[in-house]
């Protein structure tokens, strides 16, 4: 069985880098417990300007 946990994270003005590093921070923590992880970031549409952080 495969689990997916996707988790998405809104960003305030001005905090884009700060959202950026703690976001590459938690990826490495699931890595680090054999989860494969994936960051996105929204470009266009809905949600444009948010994370995603994809856990496989």
């Amino acid at each position: 069985m495969t689990v997916i946990a996707v988790r998405e994270v809104s960003v305030h003005t001005g905090k884009e880098d700060l959202v950026n590093s703690r976001i590459r921070r938690a990826a490495g923590i699931m890595a680090r417990h054999g989860a494969s992880t994936k960051i996105f970031k929204i470009v266009g549409g809905v949600g444009a300007g948010n994370f995603h952080l994809q856990a496989i």
